[in-house]
């Protein structure tokens, strides 16, 4: 059953899961409008060192070349903290 529900703040957390738990999705609203969905992960993803691997050298090759003009990260730092 995938319909809205209206919930009160005294309404528990366990509540909401076991509805999850029975494949329902949950709905959020703020004055009447939607605002989240709140649905069961039947499969959660899995890891793939591989994957992982492949996307950190492809993080890697994309920053050569990249600089900071001589800027060093001490004085981007100080520079955020003025304001």
């Amino acid at each position: 059953m995938n319909e809205r529900i209206e919930i009160s703040d005294d309404d528990m957390l366990s509540a909401l899961v076991a509805r999850l738990g029975r494949g329902e999705k949950v709905e959020l609203t703020r004055d009447g409008k939607l605002v989240a969905e709140i649905v069961d992960r039947a499969d959660p993803p899995s890891y793939d060192p591989e994957a992982a691997k492949s996307a950190a050298a492809r993080m890697i090759a994309r920053r050569k070349g990249q600089t900071l003009g001589g800027i060093t990260i001490r004085e981007l730092i100080d520079e955020g903290r003025r304001y």
